[in-house]
């Protein structure tokens, strides 16, 4: 069986909530080549955990970063995974997380990196203008979940009557956007 084969079906596993039998397939798969996909899913399942595997936040930064340097740090989500791992460990981690936001910023702006600025000026350094603002900006850039983080945001603040706005916009834009973004509208900072 080739490494992609295996990678898929390690994925397989793992959304179906079978995580120990992913990263058996996936530790096979990196330990014959140096597969950037094959770390970068381990550092997934390592960092969300499952029914038969512990979180183990510091594998998964090991195996985000071995990813990103085995892409030559060329893709942005790779780095904003690994800012998300750093930002779970506390505030100690979070100038480390901010790097990573940053450096993913330069390479290209998706909308994730503007949701992962919006989280940590939400988490790390409040301050929720600067937070509004990036969810703005990633819901301008056809990210969901940067209308649904903005109308969570205005009704924490007591701005109830703005997020029924910014809902009311959603429900109107979601069919678009997801004929026009498709599945990548859909993706999230916070989740995999």
């Amino acid at each position: 069986m080739n490494d992609r084969t295996i990678i898929e079906q390690a994925i397989t596993a793992f959304e179906q909530r079978r995580p120990a039998e992913a990263l058996k397939s996936l530790q096979s798969v990196i330990r014959t080549s140096p597969s950037p996909q094959a770390h970068f899913i381990t550092g997934v399942i390592l960092e969300f955990g499952g029914p038969d595997v512990a979180v183990d936040l510091e594998r998964a930064i090991s195996h985000y970063r071995c990813a990103s340097h085995l892409i030559r740090n060329l893709d942005p989500l790779t780095l904003l995974f690994l800012a998300r791992a750093h930002m779970k460990q506390g505030p100690a981690r979070y100038p480390q997380a901010l790097r990573y936001i940053r450096e993913a910023s330069q390479l290209r702006r998706i909308p994730e990196v503007d949701l992962a600025f919006a989280k940590y000026y939400e988490v790390a350094e409040p301050n929720i203008g600067l937070a509004k603002r990036y969810l703005v900006r990633g819901a301008l850039r056809g990210s969901i979940a940067g209308a649904l983080g903005l109308a969570r945001v205005l009704r924490q603040t007591g701005c109830a009557g703005q997020a029924c706005v910014v809902d009311a916009m959603r429900w109107v834009a979601t069919p678009f956007v997801l004929l026009f973004v498709g599945r990548k509208s859909l993706r999230a900072f916070d989740g995999y």
